[in-house]
Parts: C-alpha cells; sequence; structure tokens
C-alpha cells in the first residue's frame, strides 16, 4: 500500500466534507451543530440538543452573582432531564458546542462559556467531565436579538486507536527537557 498516498487521500476526502457556502446563517448554524466529528470518528447514537438560553461565563458570574450560575445550572439540568441516561457514564465522549450570540450580547470568553456550561452537563449528560475525550467549541455570532446554545455529544472513538497500525509513542524531544513546576514554586 502508498501509505502516503492514502494519507493524502483521506486529508482531501475529510475537508471535503465541509460546505464552502450556505444558504443563510441558519444553514450554517445548522451545519456546525450537527456536523460529525472527523477526530473522533464517533459511533451513533448522536445527542445534539438545542437549549434555548442565553450563555453566560462561568468568569463573571463567579464573582459577581453566583445565584445566576446556580440558576443557569438548574435550567440546563431541567432540560436535560430527559437525556440524563442517554450515555454510558464511563465510555469517553466527543462534546460539540455552539454558543449563540446576538448583537445585543455582551462578547463573552469562549472557554468561560464552557466552564459555566460543562458544570450544568457534568452528572446529568455524563457522569463526569473527565470523559470528554475531544471538546469542540464555536462562538457564532450574528445581527439577530437572540442567544442560544446548541450541545452535539456522541461515544468518541479517538482513545482506541483503531487508526494506528504501531500503538507505541516513537517520538523524541532533542534536548527538550521536561518542565518541572516544582521549579517555579
Amino acid at each position: 500500500m502508498d501509505w502516503e498516498k492514502h494519507t493524502d487521500e483521506n486529508i482531501k476526502r475529510e475537508t471535503t466534507l465541509l460546505k464552502k457556502e450556505y444558504l443563510d446563517l441558519s444553514d450554517k448554524l445548522i451545519f456546525f451543530g450537527q456536523i460529525s466529528c472527523p477526530i473522533c470518528k464517533g459511533e451513533f447514537p448522536i445527542k445534539t440538543i438545542p437549549i434555548r438560553i442565553k450563555p453566560i461565563s462561568k468568569q463573571a458570574t463567579q464573582s459577581k452573582n453566583k445565584e445566576l450560575r446556580k440558576a443557569f445550572e438548574r435550567a440546563i439540568r431541567s432540560k436535560i432531564a430527559k437525556d440524563r441516561d442517554f450515555f454510558n457514564k464511563t465510555q469517553d465522549l466527543c462534546v460539540s458546542v455552539v454558543f449563540v450570540m446576538g448583537k445585543e450580547s455582551r462578547d463573552k470568553d469562549l472557554d468561560n462559556m464552557s466552564k459555566a456550561l460543562m458544570d450544568a452537563l457534568e452528572g446529568n449528560l455524563f457522569e463526569n467531565d473527565s470523559q470528554i475525550a475531544h471538546l469542540n467549541l464555536i462562538k457564532f455570532k450574528h445581527e439577530e436579538n437572540e442567544d442560544y446554545i446548541i450541545v452535539n455529544i456522541r461515544k468518541s472513538n479517538f482513545n482506541k486507536h483503531e487508526d494506528v497500525i504501531n500503538k507505541k509513542l516513537n517520538h523524541t524531544w532533542a534536548g527538550r527537557e521536561m518542565i518541572l513546576l516544582e521549579d517555579f514554586l
């Protein structure tokens, strides 16, 4: 088998799965909210959960208003209650989140919005966020006045390494020493 040619063909095939043009913003949003993950090669079932709630930032609510964060978590948990046992509580997962931000929204950090959402999903949609093998985050801005969240979750096969012939790490650090945190305390 010509391995390089085989790899190049796979790369071309994966990149052609993305659309180049969309009919409108809804078409683009739906596409990215339901896109199949080429990294995890996840299997069915796939669960797509639109949550019609304004995203919050964990960083902003931690100091200002803990009650707002708790209410956000309760609201998310009530929305996903019926999906509680959809996934095995021990399997690796691939999670893709699209935070839809309207023109009136304050621009929030993507990582902090994801922390608030993951806290609400943990113990409900999945047992522990350590199950997440791949997390894909998108901040989708638009000129309307509606904010919401789309969560797409599926099993991940990323760490099964079924796509690897030799399952050993075969690289060197070429003189790069391990950085020890103790040296910086």
